[in-house]
């Protein structure tokens, strides 16, 4: 049994050629004193409907799809995006003194690819990974949702990373070029 924690979830787009998703488990079952999978043609709530685009097209992903044909009440998808905001830009922040610290330790090879302090600072790790999927989760949110992207772009240029002593970056700036975007004014505060 597992304690269940309240965090930050995400999940891309499902993928048939490597069968990720949600609804792939399929419970074991004991036949003849050995375990196996029961088949999932006979499993009630196994289904191959998430790798179809069709189902969750109009939709940042197949989560919200799903959840908007099991939900009984409405949500904000302003709210939504916000919270996937808030939780990309705490991600970001705590990647800045990561990366500060890695420069200063990691000069002149201090940090050959590989060592501890190359794991600990380097930026190809899962952290980046995450805070990549964070920002094409929020890409996705938007355009479905057909935000108006000035509304978007001026609620991101609030947010600010301090990148030195008397230069910023807003997160507009950092965000990969939304489709229909305004062209950026430079991000530099």
């Amino acid at each position: 049994m597992q304690k269940l924690n309240q965090k930050s979830f995400i999940a891309p787009r499902p993928e048939s050629t490597v069968h990720s998703g949600l609804v792939k488990f399929r419970w074991p079952i004991l036949d003849d004193r050995q375990w196996r999978y029961h088949p999932a043609l006979l499993h009630p709530f196994y289904s191959n409907e998430q790798y179809s685009s069709a189902f969750y097209e109009g939709y940042a992903d197949y989560i919200d799809a799903r959840g908007e044909e099991d939900r009984s009440t409405t949500y904000d998808p302003w709210e939504k995006m916000l919270r996937v905001l808030a939780t990309t830009t705490h991600y970001v922040q705590d990647r800045i003194p990561i990366v500060e610290a890695g420069y200063r330790q990691c000069q002149k090879g201090r940090c050959p690819e590989g060592s501890d302090l190359w794991e600990v600072h380097s930026t190809r790790t899962g952290r980046d990974g995450m805070i990549v999927l964070l920002m094409d989760h929020l890409k996705q949110i938007i355009e479905s949702n057909r935000f108006d992207h000035e509304v978007v772009k001026e609620t991101m240029e609030k947010i600010l990373f301090p990148i030195s002593e008397d230069l910023s970056i807003d997160f507009y700036f950092l965000l990969p070029e939304l489709p229909l975007a305004l062209p950026s004014s430079g991000g530099l505060h």
